[in-house]
């Protein structure tokens, strides 16, 4: 089955048969400081076409500037946030991937934001595989 990801989705697949998430780090104002391979493997930009840009070229909602700084407001307020958001690929097409971002604290009070992401096909395709239920079951007493 970990084939099967890795062949149809693209997607790095852990040894647990789930696809592992795909890391970005963002500054206060939105721009991509960090990306991973990972990253580079579930959006297809390598680290050369987005760090020092920003991140709206992989998140279309964040080039309107009102939205988008309503929706740092609320990432600020809480720290981070998480939930699913389509995402840019490179070759055009939009994939619907769950987000989990983090609020990191750096020297003199810099902010940074971890970002992190799977596919949210690709979850899907892993635990209708049974890995995920086997993992609970064998996990259950």
């Amino acid at each position: 089955m970990t084939d099967a990801l890795e062949g149809t989705l693209g997607a790095n697949v852990n040894p647990r048969g789930m696809p592992d998430a795909a890391i970005a780090m963002l500054d206060a104002d939105g721009t991509v400081v960090g990306w991973t391979d990972t990253a580079q493997r579930l959006v297809g930009y390598s680290a050369g076409q987005v760090v020092g840009r920003s991140v709206s070229v992989v998140l279309p909602f964040a080039q309107n500037p009102l939205r988008a700084g309503a929706f740092a407001e609320q990432c600020r307020a809480g720290g981070g946030w998480s939930g699913n958001a389509g995402v840019r690929h490179s070759n055009g097409r939009t994939l619907n991937v769950g987000l989990q971002i983090s609020q990191l604290w750096g020297q003199g009070g810099a902010v940074h934001w971890l970002v992190s992401g799977t596919d949210i096909a690709a979850l899907s395709l892993a635990s209708s595989s049974g890995s995920v239920r086997e993992s609970i079951l064998t996990r259950t007493p």
